[in-house]
């Protein structure tokens, strides 16, 4: 490591080096001149526009793995005293007496690696050590940081989409404004973390320890957030579009201004959680724990979908103190002792599906079930934004029409094999195939065999009025049971 002195008003310097070297260290550095200040530095690289561009040695250094960065932190374990203490010494012997001054021109420190703005992306960086360093706006999308060690790290603004941070510290970590699209958080140390703005969505978070953490204005939608530890988190303004909080703990968690919309919220633990102008939409509150206890600083806003789906069960000083209205306390007790549910449902099929899609859509309208219906293979209507495909996570339940254009049809058996796919994925959305057609049976692609392994009813013949009446029961009651 080499250091520069810069002299400011000497007239004369002297620099006396007695530099003995352990492990590349520098043991002793020695002054002697005139003068009024000394500023000590690393020597100087060339200028980097705006000071967001990474130290190239350091970027070279973590694209060589943990280890190297090991052996770093060995080598810069010595760092200049930027405050150093003057000690005197005196010595006396009879009438005889002599002193002497000294300082600590080095002391023990922790030198940062400086990746600001780096690109790293894909780097494999499992339990490295990467504690207080700067790594705000680096590209590390796709990385494996498995284990690693973050805590007091910058990281605002930093691009980690689809990477691997399971079991990381990232106590106290600066991460304001980061993108943490798809990423694996799960069993990681996030307590008192400053993620405000922060992207989460579609992240895992499952058994994330967020005690205290700064989530104000955080985008949470498809994130799984179950037994998660929330308390005390700041969560104003953040968004929680089909988040799972299941069994999370939000004691004491500020969610004054934030939407929960379709969050799967059982057996998560409210208590003396902080509300006001907070929205809560097509959410079943029923199984959330300590609603009683929750504090309220103003008017929350509750959907009717909200009322439904909780079956009647909403604690009533929970909705009292929230500022809803007394006549619609008692129309949810209206709700109690209804064994079935009111699920939005979305029909999807092709355009040469219209007729079959409309007689649903009535059939389960007239059975109290809202439904609608798309086909996924109209360009026109989905270039034009009449359909918009990219609502479809928030019906309760789909109804997939396999005929035999829709199987044939590339734009429509793409799609449906999307939404198999999701279901699969564990999403909580209820899938269920209509096979309208021999052809369902008989193909063995990968679109039908993995349809015939979920929820699938036998809708053959349904040109018949007499087949179609005997098959609807099944699906209404499929549709608008309880799944818990």
């Amino acid at each position: 490591m080499s250091f520069v002195v810069q002299r400011l008003g000497y007239k004369s310097l002297t620099l006396n080096r007695n530099c003995g070297r352990a492990n590349g260290a520098v043991r002793s550095l020695h002054l002697s001149g005139q003068g009024t200040a000394i500023q000590w530095g690393k020597s100087p690289l060339p200028s980097r526009p705006g000071g967001i561009l990474a130290d190239p040695e350091h970027i070279a250094i973590v694209k060589s793995g943990p280890n190297a960065i090991s052996r770093w932190r060995e080598l810069t374990f010595w760092v200049p005293n930027e405050n150093p203490i003057v000690y005197s010494l005196n010595y006396s012997l009879g009438d005889r007496s002599t002193g002497e001054t000294f300082e600590q021109e080095f002391v023990h420190g922790r030198a940062k690696l400086d990746l600001s703005g780096g690109y790293l992306s894909g780097i494999k960086l499992p339990r490295a050590d990467l504690a207080h360093d700067d790594l705000s706006r680096a590209d590390l999308t796709a990385c494996d940081l498995r284990q690693a060690r973050l805590a007091g790290t910058n990281l605002q603004m930093a691009h980690i989409s689809r990477s691997n941070l399971s079991h990381c510290d990232l106590t106290l970590a600066s991460m304001a404004g980061c993108s943490l699209i798809r990423s694996d958080l799960s069993s990681s140390t996030l307590q008192q973390a400053y993620m405000a703005g922060t992207d989460l969505s579609y992240s895992n978070l499952h058994f994330a320890n967020l005690q205290g953490a700064n989530l104000a204005g955080a985008n949470l939608s498809h994130a799984d957030l179950s037994w998660t530890n929330l308390t005390g988190a700041n969560l104003r303004g953040a968004t929680l579009t089909s988040t799972s909080l299941t069994l999370a703990d939000l004691t004491g968690a500020d969610l004054r201004g934030a939407t929960l919309n379709g969050a799967n919220l059982e057996s998560a633990v409210l208590m003396n959680a902080l509300m006001g102008f907070t929205r809560v939409l097509n959410c079943d509150l029923s199984q959330a724990i300590g609603l009683e206890a929750a504090r309220h600083t103003g008017p929350s806003t509750f959907g009717l979908d909200t009322i439904a789906r909780s079956g009647g069960r909403i604690p009533a000083v929970f909705l009292e103190s929230a500022g809803v209205a007394s006549p619609l306390l008692a129309a949810q007790e209206a709700m109690l002792g209804v064994s079935r549910t009111f699920p939005t449902v979305l029909i999807v099929g092709s355009k040469e599906d219209e007729r079959l899609a409309t007689k649903l859509s009535d059939e389960l309208v007239s059975a109290q079930i809202p439904a609608w219906s798309i086909a996924a293979d109209d360009e026109e209507g989905i270039q034009s934004g009449a359909i918009l495909v990219e609502q479809t996570p928030q019906f309760d339940c789909l109804v997939l029409l396999c005929t035999e254009t829709s199987l044939e049809s590339p734009q429509s058996s793409r799609y449906l094999a999307q939404l198999a796919g999701a279901h699969q994925g564990g999403t909580g959305q209820l899938t269920v195939a209509l096979a309208c057609c021999e052809a369902f049976y008989v193909r063995d692609d990968h679109l039908c065999t993995t349809l015939r392994e979920g929820r699938a009813l036998d809708f053959r013949g349904w040109e018949d009025s007499g087949a179609f009446e005997q098959a609807l029961p099944g699906l209404i009651s499929l549709l608008s049971s309880r799944r818990y």
